[in-house]
């Protein structure tokens, strides 16, 4: 917990902090939607000539013709990977949905011990029935 915090001393000073709390969240959700609008605008943008040109030479047989920033961005995606970069590789595989599951094993060792006490628990109950 910060230092600097301190306990509200009522309930209408709870209240306040709370109404300010929920303000600010709500200007900052608004504000990250924007900047998403903005991001979403500028990918559908069409390519820089000097991008379209640079792609061209690299794939004569690509029609560049009405290629946006978005696609001109997973070409240069591809580039990479082919060169050799790991993380553009794995955005590529990520983008079209190969990603693979994260498997988190955990070894509790108090489990069996635990679950050991329940049955006896159990056992000693049902003797007395």
């Amino acid at each position: 917990m910060k230092e600097n915090l301190r306990p509200c001393k009522t309930t209408e000073e709870a209240r306040e902090r709370g109404r300010k709390g929920g303000i600010n969240s709500g200007k900052r959700k608004k504000e990250k939607k924007k900047l998403k609008e903005i991001a979403e605008m500028l990918l559908d943008m069409k390519a820089p000539d000097n991008v379209l040109e640079k792609f061209q030479e690299l794939y004569p047989d690509l029609d560049v013709e009405g290629m946006t920033n978005r696609l001109a961005i997973m070409q240069r995606l591809i580039l990479n990977a082919l060169a050799g970069d790991n993380k553009a590789f794995e955005l590529l595989r990520d983008q079209i949905g190969e990603k693979p599951k994260e498997i988190v094993e955990t070894t509790n060792t108090n489990l069996n011990i635990t679950s050991e006490k329940v049955i006896n628990s159990v056992l000693d109950k049902l003797k007395d029935l």
